[in-house]
């Protein structure tokens, strides 16, 4: 099978042409991911209205390690790992 078919994403995430795309009351964007194969990339996911629609930050690179913030601020790679 092809990587292009192994649904990894949800079509409005995989297809998005802008830098984030708003789904389900988050901003998710991905950097670093321009060629494949791709081997570094950052993955974020932010709040679209802080405290309404969500309220905390999610990060995740090619560690795989899923970081966040609790107060809706952009989380990096020195956050909180979840456990």
């Amino acid at each position: 099978a092809l990587p292009a078919n192994a649904c990894l994403l949800d079509n409005v995430l995989a297809n998005a042409s802008a830098a984030a795309t708003a789904k389900s009351g988050y901003w998710f964007g991905i950097a670093g991911a321009n060629a494949a194969p791709t081997t570094t990339y950052t993955y974020t996911a932010l709040a679209v209205t802080v405290g309404s629609s969500g309220q905390r930050g999610f990060f995740t690179d090619q560690s795989g390690v899923i970081r966040y913030t609790v107060n809706g601020s952009a989380p990096t790679v020195a956050s909180s790992p979840i456990q």
